[in-house]
């Protein structure tokens, strides 16, 4: 408050013939406030065309630089209020689900795949890669943005060789010895996204996951159907879950009973079936979304190269059907929820 003060009696000397203004050579208002501290008058009026003009009280240039400064300011306040309108009309997204595995990490540098993500308007974002290496080189790269799980996934270093790790990573002992390994690097939030189903889930392994993850307090990301994860909280009903793509084809009737008995479950949206119907959302998601506003979250699953191009546009689909809810429970879905 103090500061302004001081530039409207700085205003007013030039006006009352006081002094002169010796403006500085600036062309916006960042060049403004720079100019300012190296003492131009010129930074209270934030930005001018003038070059080294004096600007004494009772010329006629003075009155018409002055004009022209005033003008010129307030067109840039009435531009930054008109974009900040757009920002806000447009719903920022925390991406719960994205992969930056195999070949991702040539195809889109991170500078690239960060482009992606400001053009989908996703903030933040929780990565889990195969290899893990993929994780760490987007976390290195801008680690206030990317929150990274750790895959159980050690051998896998393409496509079909993950394939044939996933049939067995859940019986194999050494599963749990590489987790701790890698959890030792002090920046996981989570373990996953792994993939296990039904009967696969009752092992010493996926015991000894769940241990891990409630004793650090870690997420557990699983990509399972009803059945698994309720064997995970029956491991331990401490645990916290985010399904992902909420059981992806479970029924709505299975969703809401597993939802109901298991309070730290939250769903993640990603390829989940039946959200939508014509030309919004499905009375048995909307249903679903106000019944639990605060346990679902935005993803869109990079899971193989090609899907990362069309990040931007599976952002918009979802506003979309975002559009159709109540705001504050769109807010909680598209972004809340993640951040919290």
């Amino acid at each position: 408050m103090s500061r302004w003060s001081e530039r409207r009696n700085r205003l007013r000397a030039v006006l009352s013939a006081a002094k002169c203004v010796q403006p500085g050579s600036v062309f916006d208002p960042i060049s403004a406030r720079i100019a300012e501290d190296l003492g131009f008058e010129v930074g209270m009026f934030a930005g001018s065309g003038v070059h080294l003009v004096s600007l004494c009280a009772g010329s006629h240039l003075a009155w018409r630089v002055i004009s022209m400064l005033i003008a010129r300011t307030m067109s840039v306040a009435l531009s930054v209020i008109a974009l900040s309108a757009v920002a806000q009309d447009k719903l920022p997204l925390f991406d719960c689900h994205i992969h930056y595995s195999f070949d991702a990490t040539e195809a889109y540098p991170p500078a690239s795949a960060v482009k992606l993500l400001d053009q989908a308007g996703i903030g933040r974002a929780v990565v889990s890669s195969t290899p893990n290496d993929g994780t760490i080189k987007l976390y290195t790269f801008y680690p206030e943005r990317f929150i990274p799980f750790l895959r159980p996934y050690r051998k896998a270093r393409d496509p079909s060789s993950w394939a044939a790790e996933r049939q067995s990573w859940y019986r194999d002992p050494e599963t749990l010895t590489f987790i701790e390994k890698e959890l030792a690097r002090g920046i996981y939030r989570g373990i996953g996204e792994f993939h296990v189903n039904g009967d696969e889930v009752d092992t010493p392994v996926m015991r000894g996951i769940v241990d891990i993850a409630v004793q650090r307090h870690l997420w557990l990301m699983a990509h399972s159907d009803a059945a698994a994860i309720e064997q995970l909280f029956a491991f331990n009903p401490r645990v916290s879950i985010i399904w992902a793509h909420t059981g992806m084809g479970e029924s709505e009737t299975v969703v809401r009973r597993v939802f109901d008995k298991y309070p730290s479950l939250v769903g993640e949206l990603s390829h989940r079936s039946g959200i939508t119907r014509g030309n919004g959302i499905s009375p048995e998601w909307r249903a679903l979304f106000l019944r639990y506003p605060e346990r679902f979250v935005y993803g869109s699953d990079t899971w193989v190269t090609s899907r990362w191009p069309e990040v931007p546009a599976l952002a918009e689909a979802a506003r979309g059907w975002l559009a159709d809810l109540p705001r504050a429970v769109a807010e909680d879905i598209a972004f809340r929820n993640g951040e919290r």
